[in-house]
């Protein structure tokens, strides 16, 4: 057991270290705007500018409330907070006209150009540490330990 709190105590410098960081190259009213969001919708939120970054579309409503690991009524009352925030919209989407793809808007990817030269090789920094196995290690077993959590929750 005091392995685990330890666990959680470093991992949460660690990131409450890097968070600083990366709010520190954020521009100030946005980031006051993303203040206003609770955990679970800025992980939307980055789930949406994750996927239109790597070009890939928008997401259904139910692919968002897969990954992000919520329900989807959940996810479509995120989606609305978001969508009136102006952080993401909701287009018709052309394979589906019954169906809408969910993506970030434009400001989003502004962001993301303006913040990622200063932000990603900071993180690469601090993980610098850990070989490419070790890394992918990490990443499986934070992954697990996600999944269990998001199975509690949803029971």
């Amino acid at each position: 057991m005091q392995d685990i709190v330890l666990l959680i105590f470093r991992l949460g410098r660690i990131l409450t270290k890097l968070q600083g960081e990366v709010w520190q190259s954020i521009d100030p009213k946005f980031a006051t705007m993303l203040n206003t969001l609770n955990s679970r919708e800025v992980r939307v939120m980055i789930v949406l500018a994750l996927r239109t970054f790597e070009g890939n579309g928008g997401l259904s409503l139910n692919e968002v409330a897969e990954i992000a690991g919520i329900k989807k009524s959940a996810a479509s009352t995120m989606i609305t907070k978001l969508v009136n925030a102006g952080f993401i919209l909701r287009t018709e989407n052309p394979d589906n006209r019954r169906s809408v793809l969910i993506t970030v808007t434009p400001e989003i990817l502004r962001l993301k150009e303006a913040v990622a030269p200063q932000v990603i090789p900071r993180i690469r920094q601090a993980f610098g540490c850990l070989s490419d196995r070790e890394l992918k290690q990490l990443i499986s077993l934070i992954d697990k330990v996600y999944a269990s959590q998001n199975q509690e929750e949803s029971t």
